[in-house]
């Protein structure tokens, strides 16, 4: 019988114990026509580790194509043949439950936190007369800042993970 308990305990603690040991994944994904012109764009994502302290960054900018030291998301608006196009207008944000310190998202050891890019594209003219208007938005730059015994630890994630960091593709002349 102290077997059968023992099992049984052993199951629910595993059960219990937060699932965080490294979490950093993608889990939605959305894209929306507002009007005529206007389109919006999210990733949301999840980060937090077992054993660090983690700080993120609150802005994202179009271009960026590989981590910098301002700590900042990179981002470029696609068209079908995974093209970067360069026309119209983005405005970013990066929404989280996190608390923000010194102009960075910070999540303690042991916890997990939510972020949400979200960006505003404006098209022009010039931009529904291409011939792919099949547009989406790839996360190409998300660094982070791992901190273990008061010391920081630069990472970003790699070109193989951000694949995933991608919306669905909105035809802007529909």
């Amino acid at each position: 019988m102290s077997k059968i308990k023992i099992f049984l305990l052993a199951i629910v603690a595993i059960i219990a114990l937060p699932q965080t040991s490294s979490a950093y994944f993608t889990t939605e994904q959305n894209a929306l026509k507002l009007n005529a012109n206007t389109y919006l764009y999210t990733v949301t994502y999840r980060f937090g580790f077992t054993n660090r302290e983690l700080r993120m960054p609150v802005s994202a900018v179009r271009g960026l194509v590989s981590a910098t030291p301002a700590m900042k998301a990179g981002f470029v608006i696609q068209n079908s043949e995974q093209e970067v196009v360069a026309g119209g207008e983005t405005s970013s944000i990066i929404l989280s439950n996190a608390k923000v310190v010194n102009n960075e998202y910070y999540v303690p050891a042991g916890k997990v936190a939510n972020f949400t890019l979200v960006t505003l594209l404006k098209v022009t003219p010039e931009m529904k007369e291409a011939e792919d208007t099949d547009l989406s938005l790839l996360v190409t730059a998300m660094p982070f800042t791992m901190i273990k015994e008061g010391k920081d630890i630069k990472a970003s994630l790699n070109q193989s993970e951000l694949k995933y960091y991608k919306t669905p593709q909105l035809d802007i002349n529909n």
